[in-house]
């Protein structure tokens, strides 16, 4: 993005490029964190229940296994029937999971219910498809994932450790 900045407009090219480098720099220093903040979590704990997949690279990335989603698509529109909140309530008895992670434009209604059949808790809503709003702790890509590994971790050590990230 920075060169790209640079070649529209090459008299402020020398600053979108240091802007640039600085910004990489902290999404450097934030994955770090990030690392060292999922780390602490025992390998058994990095199981994730969300709304819906949209933290697939995230996961990936940090070794967090998603064993089940509310809604079973990417897309946001539909709802779960019967049968398959069933088979996730069994999957997160079975597979042990402490948290159901909302994401924070929906409704938790579902998870909730889902969180009182399976015994999980619910978690702090997850910035996951949209930022947030200015001054909230998803305003900006940087603050959202580390609120979501703060949540992340907090609920899935079931209150037992810590970390925010910083970048």
């Amino acid at each position: 993005l920075g060169d790209a900045l640079a070649a529209a407009d090459r008299s402020g090219a020398g600053a979108y490029r240091r802007a640039a480098a600085r910004y990489v720099g902290r999404l450097e220093r934030l994955d770090e964190a990030v690392e060292r903040c999922i780390a602490r979590l025992p390998s058994a704990e990095r199981t994730l229940v969300t709304t819906h997949d949209a933290l697939g690279s995230y996961a990936r990335r940090y070794g967090i296994r998603i064993v089940g989603t509310v809604i079973p698509s990417r897309s946001t529109a539909g709802q779960p029937s019967a049968g398959e909140i069933a088979a996730l309530v069994q999957t997160i008895r079975r597979e042990r999971v402490r948290a159901i992670f909302p994401e924070r434009s929906l409704s938790p209604d579902v998870e909730e219910a889902i969180a009182r059949e399976s015994g999980a808790r619910v978690g702090r809503p997850l910035w996951a498809d949209a930022l947030g709003p200015e001054g909230s702790d998803g305003a900006t890509y940087v603050d959202s994932i580390a609120a979501n590994t703060a949540a992340l971790v907090e609920g899935l050590s079931g209150g037992a450790i810590a970390c925010r990230p910083e970048a």
